[in-house]
């Protein structure tokens, strides 16, 4: 017999002695006991979570699944993270293809419930993508993410072709027994969160683009079908919800024989019957589990259906916490909420325990502590007060009046979870009220620093640490125009963008390129081939600057054909003729045909420089003092700068709207070169990007593929600002050098959300232009109607030159 532990070898060994003194009638019972303590012993080496471990979660663009999986990278460094969800939108009131029927795909206005529908439906989705993406941009090359609907057979995978000689049939393949196949995993936690609102009016789903609760026949199936053809089973953990109980008053115990009462939510009805499904295949299969009933969970991250994020949004935004249209009974009726890292800790617990050969084991995840939705609104005013009288929560609670005279609560009885799992909640109300309240704040404020609350409750920022300051925030280089100056890092550039900014204080428009790689031996768009009449450079005499790397063998050369040493530092020379207050003049320049060089010290290796090395790309203010900026890779030149510019103006004019940048755009061809990646991170991110792109249903097709070889930039617009920083994020998100992927995504995304709000208020498709030599897209921003404007490439005489 194969031993896979050093414990089941010591189980076997004292049994082959026990053997030779044993009846042969007895040896076989003997015989199979020891085996069984075998697979039990190495069961219970697979639960215990290592660096080995592969984890299969469902539901990973949860509030719970997406959290656990960060938590299990960072604490346990597993192996493997196959994480799954659908990111489905499941709403008919959602923009579809937005390049046919323009003039009457917004004739059917919704009505106003189906409106709030759809902006319920969008906004769960594209909380689910903003984590999905966080979770993917942390675990790197660890998560294998799969876009599923978790049906047991999906089209995508259906008649699947195999090799009739081997007498194989077309059949469909399970996409969760490709998974399992694929991967050795030790341990599922389905976490399905399809259904988080009262909007739901049915369990079993009518046709494929329907919510659904539960789907968990089919991986409780898939389960067994391992332990019939591996011979193991995953160590399986599944959510439940304290939706289950009755509202009655008293601690919720799991023990309790549950019945269907009136007021039970079809969530709560869906979970048990996950709970019965469990059972039954633990009873009829030996399939193991163990449910875990979850009563109120909150903190960062969490869904915009949730209360308390609504409660959370009208915080920081300095609305009345509470308003008189609240359902007055849902604001008085005690529940038990317990913070996300509470709730990861007690799934990472019960993802080590073992069961014991008990029927249906549940255990219910809550602190025991039960608070109201009033109570929580005191907590945030305590956080931060509101100015006006009429806003604050004890005045808004005294014209509520409970409309019930039952006090209703879902309160948990912890006794289990201590005993079994050991878990005892760390975080209490008010310092998760903190923590999300602190999140919900720096997603407002955007650009600027981190809140934290003092003990008066006065709103201060602070930091009190590196792991603080880069909790789920994206760190900039401190340059950016996105960084918050208290959680940034220094760049190559620090230097160079206080010269820039100096000698563009007289220019309307900059034109500027990069170069920083120590190998530079010339500026490749400098030998265009241009004639006389073309105006290559924009106007003013300090106006187009060139970055070069201080190193580089084009830098050492300019220095020589200007009479000045090579040891000398001239990014050194330039800054500290800024420093001193004198401006610097013609003379303290050197000039490569059109272009100013300015030199940057590089101290970085060139594979260290990351998402740093384009800055100036897409933080443009942060270098120029002029009203435009018109970046263009090193071998690109523009016939007539004028033309590009003069069109971004006929554009504003003609649409009565901002242009917050032009980019270069080609016409799609109908035979694609094979792209090529340039690391593991971009092709990763262009994965998750297709995904994407599927699951808004071809909304994104377009006929022209962006190029960011050039941009004009509009440093006026804070709508241009604002895209700017979503740009940046994706690409330092992803680690990527490219950015072509990243504007893709964040202008069609824009767009999209654009298109829904012109449907549900009747307003259309303004900004679209039946130009044939461009595209334009929405950028939403409250209160600031823009675009960005895609043009041809060729339509612009725009030339490449070869390097």
């Amino acid at each position: 017999m194969k031993c896979t532990s050093l414990k089941a070898l010591l189980l076997l060994l004292p049994g082959v002695l026990v053997c030779l003194l044993l009846p042969s009638s007895l040896i076989v019972s003997f015989t199979l006991l020891l085996v069984n303590a075998s697979i039990a012993a190495n069961e219970q080496d697979r639960t215990v979570l290592t660096s080995e471990s592969v984890v299969l979660i469902t539901g990973a663009a949860s509030h719970l699944g997406s959290q656990l999986a960060i938590s299990l990278y960072k604490t346990y460094n597993v192996s493997k993270l196959i994480l799954i969800d659908d990111l489905s939108i499941n709403d008919i009131y959602l923009p579809t293809n937005h390049l046919s029927n323009l003039d009457n795909q917004f004739e059917d206005k919704p009505s106003t419930k189906d409106r709030k529908r759809s902006e319920t439906s969008l906004a769960a989705f594209e909380s689910k993508r903003q984590r999905i993406f966080h979770v993917l941009q942390t675990v790197e090359d660890r998560g294998y993410f799969y876009r599923v609907d978790f049906r047991p057979v999906l089209p995508e995978y259906s008649e699947t072709k195999t090799t009739t000689e081997m007498g194989i049939k077309f059949l469909g393949l399970p996409v969760l027994d490709m998974i399992f196949n694929t991967f050795d995993i030790s341990h599922v936690v389905h976490m399905d969160e399809n259904i988080l609102n009262s909007n739901v009016t049915q369990v079993v789903p009518r046709k494929r683009e329907d919510d659904r609760m539960g789907m968990m026949d089919g991986l409780l199936e898939q389960l067994k079908n391992s332990k019939e053809e591996q011979a193991k089973v995953p160590h399986f953990v599944y959510a439940s919800s304290y939706e289950i109980y009755s509202d009655d008053v008293g601690d919720k115990r799991e023990d309790w024989d549950i019945s269907f009462t009136p007021n039970q939510s079809l969530k709560g009805t869906s979970k048990l019957l996950d709970e019965i499904l469990a059972n039954s295949y633990r009873n009829l299969y030996g399939i193991p589990s163990i449910g875990l009933r979850f009563f109120e969970v909150y903190g960062p991250w969490s869904s915009p259906e949730s209360k308390i994020f609504d409660l959370a949004e009208r915080t920081v935004n300095h609305m009345s916490i509470l308003h008189s249209k609240i359902d007055s009974e849902d604001i008085f009726t005690k529940r038990d909420y317990i913070y996300i890292d509470d709730a990861v800790e007690a799934i990472l617990s019960a993802m080590q325990f073992r069961a014991p050969a008990r029927d249906n084991l549940v255990i219910n995840v809550g602190t025991g502590q039960g608070s109201s939705l009033a109570d929580i609104a005191l907590n945030m005013e305590t956080l931060w007060p509101r100015s006006f009288v009429q806003d604050q929560v004890t005045n808004v609670l005294k014209g509520l009046e409970t409309s019930s005279t039952r006090q209703s609560s879902y309160v948990a009885s912890t006794e289990r979870s201590s005993n079994l799992l050991n878990f005892q909640p760390q975080v209490s109300l008010l310092e998760g009220m903190e923590k999300t309240v602190a999140w919900h704040y720096d997603r407002s404020i955007g650009f600027n620093e981190r809140a934290t609350f003092n003990k008066s409750g006065l709103k201060t920022r602070t930091f009190t640490s590196d792991v603080e300051c880069t909790h789920d925030l994206k760190v900039f280089p401190c340059l950016s125009e996105c960084a918050q100056q208290r959680c940034c890092v220094p760049s190559v550039y620090d230097n160079a963008a206080t010269i820039s900014k100096a000698m563009t204080q007289s220019c309307e428009t900059v034109m500027y390129t990069i170069l920083l790689h120590k190998d530079t031996a010339t500026i490749p768009s400098t030998f265009a081939n241009l004639t006389s009449d073309d105006n290559p450079s924009v106007a003013g005499k300090m106006c187009n600057i060139a970055f070069v790397n201080e190193e580089s063998e084009f830098m050492a050369r300019m220095k020589q054909r200007n009479g000045i040493g090579n040891e000398v530092n001239y990014e050194d020379r330039l800054i500290s003729i800024v420093r001193s207050g004198r401006d610097i003049s013609e003379s303290d320049l050197i000039r490569f045909g059109f272009w100013i060089i300015l030199p940057v010290t590089v101290v970085l290796p060139e594979t260290n420089f990351g998402s740093s090395y384009m800055l100036p790309k897409l933080s443009p203010s942060s270098f120029f003092s002029s009203k435009y900026a018109l970046y263009c890779d090193s071998n690109v030149a523009i016939r007539d700068t004028r033309k590009v510019i003069g069109h971004l103006h006929a554009v504003e004019k003609q649409l009565g709207s901002s242009i917050a940048f032009m980019i270069g755009a080609n016409r799609i061809q109908a035979a694609h070169k094979e792209k090529q990646f340039c690391s593991a991170a971009s092709f990763n991110q262009e994965r998750i990007y297709n995904t994407i792109h599927l699951t808004l249903n071809g909304y994104a097709d377009q006929s022209w593929t962006l190029s960011s070889s050039w941009i004009l930039h509009s440093l006026s617009s804070d709508a241009a600002r604002d895209v700017r920083c979503d740009i940046q994020g994706e690409i330092v998100g992803w680690k990527v050098l490219e950015d072509n992927e990243s504007i893709d995504l964040i202008l069609m995304l824009h767009d999209f959300w654009s298109c829904a709000l012109g449907r549900w208020k009747g307003q259309g498709e303004w900004w679209k232009w039946k130009g044939d030599f461009g595209e334009n897209f929405a950028i939403m921003v409250e209160g600031e109607r823009s675009i960005a404007r895609a043009v041809s490439s060729e339509e612009m005489g725009i030339i490449l030159v070869d390097e």
